[in-house]
């Protein structure tokens, strides 16, 4: 997915490929938060039948880039075609976010140790693929 791609960049090139414009949004989820909401789903006391483990607002890659600098100041940006058009995914307006609002992407950024981080990726990850956009923009780091 994109976001473990820019992250993979950045810890290893200190330079960011970001597909289009930047304007892709993603709903980005730390691993950690992405288990205590399945277990506040599956353990918890809500009358819902829906729910959402993810951020209730997206973030746009162009962001997260800059988020990363403001961690690392020495990563570069820059911008690759996009392969593929972002397709527009409309989300239900009932249902339970499980992740606290607001989410804050910085603090969860900012616990990650760039120069050490194993950010393993299917070995048929190719340069063409990197720019490509993917259908769904659920991103977990």
């Amino acid at each position: 997915n994109n976001v473990n791609l820019l992250i993979k960049q950045a810890s290893t090139n200190k330079k960011i490929r970001i597909p289009g414009d930047g304007l892709t949004e993603a709903y980005t989820v730390l691993f950690k938060d992405l288990l205590n909401g399945f277990l506040k789903a599956v353990f918890g006391a809500s009358k819902e039948n829906l729910f959402f483990l993810f951020p209730k607002n997206p973030i746009s890659l162009i962001s997260f880039a800059h988020m990363l600098q403001k961690k690392d100041p020495h990563i570069a940006v820059d911008f690759v075609k996009a392969k593929e058009p972002q397709l527009e995914i409309n989300i239900p307006e009932q249902g339970e976010y499980l992740l606290d609002e607001p989410y804050n992407i910085q603090e969860k950024i900012n616990l990650l140790d760039l120069e050490t981080i194993d950010m393993k990726l299917p070995e048929s990850a190719s340069a063409e693929r990197e720019s490509r956009i993917p259908k769904i923009n659920l991103n977990i780091f």
